[in-house]
């Protein structure tokens, strides 16, 4: 879900201004006194917006829950109850969303959640911070438990200026890096003039950030970026990759790209290694499994 619409705070459908209220840490909704009211979180760690019993709540009680700090903010519901069928929802920073009442769950009937996902779902298996011309390898992580990964990188940046980050795949001990293991596709604009960046091939690894090298300064933000990893513990499907991001290019030009690579091998692959020719030297590399529904 994403991207949906929500009435401006005037709107009379809601039969109130919804006011906003700042919190900065954990906070249980009153059914009584928190009805078409929006939150607003400012936290730097995770906190928890307790959604009130749905009977005490009442038929058409609805309050709107927003993240503007870094910590995740997550809408639980109370006891066994559920927002659309789900145990609870991660809010991240710049997201929210609006929830109704009918008088026994919740619903949501608004949002702006660009990588929505629940955190039942969504495991948290490693993260690693990288310091001084690191390289970034997640190694003996994936199994059949999950199909797919979620790899998310934050205020990523080269240990020198201008250098590429790339994606290479571990099938048992062996790091594939020869000619043709990849193929790769991306397209993306850029800020200086906003046409497009394209690119694809066969290749000896898979370009992330779309054969322009990344910042190194770290007021610049980095590289930023989700990639989602498809059946890599599977020996019968070609490992495949997904990603979306926007970064800083060594030239201090904004760049935002979207691109997808794939291992030419069908085989089981069991480490994910982020390169920079001379290492990272900052941001924060996190892997998460996504269970099977």
């Amino acid at each position: 879900m994403q991207n949906c619409t929500i009435p401006n705070r005037g709107d009379d459908s809601l039969g109130s201004d919804l006011p906003v209220t700042s919190k900065t840490a954990n906070y249980t909704i009153d059914g009584d006194t928190d009805v078409a009211k929006e939150f607003e979180f400012d936290s730097a760690s995770a906190v928890t917006a307790s959604l009130p019993a749905a009977a005490s709540a009442g038929n058409g009680f609805n309050c709107i829950v927003r993240n503007v700090g870094d910590g995740d903010v997550t809408a639980d519901p109370n006891g066994t109850e559920k927002i659309d069928g789900m145990d609870n929802i991660v809010i991240r920073k710049g997201c929210f969303c609006w929830f109704r009442c009918d008088g026994s769950n919740w619903n949501i009937v608004g949002a702006f959640l660009p990588f929505f996902t629940t955190p039942g779902n969504r495991v948290c298996l490693d993260s690693q911070t990288a310091l001084g011309g690191a390289t970034i390898s997640f190694e003996d992580k994936f199994d059949t438990t999950y199909d797919r990964y979620e790899v998310e990188l934050i205020g990523v940046y080269p240990d020198t200026n201008d250098e590429l980050l790339n994606l290479v795949m571990r099938t048992g001990s062996t790091w594939q890096t020869d000619a043709n293991d990849y193929r790769y596709a991306f397209s993306g604009i850029k800020s200086d003039s906003g046409t497009s960046a394209d690119g694809g091939a066969n290749s000896d690894e898979i370009p992330i950030s779309g054969l322009t090298g990344v910042n190194s300064t770290a007021s610049n933000a980095g590289l930023n970026a989700i990639l989602q990893v498809y059946y890599p513990a599977d020996s019968a499907i070609k490992t495949t990759v997904n990603w979306r991001l926007e970064m800083t290019d060594g030239s201090s030009v904004m760049r935002s790209y979207y691109g997808s690579g794939q291992r030419n091998a069908a085989e089981a692959n069991n480490g994910l290694k982020f390169v920079f020719t001379n290492g990272a030297d900052g941001g924060s590399f996190n892997l998460y499994g996504i269970k099977k529904p």
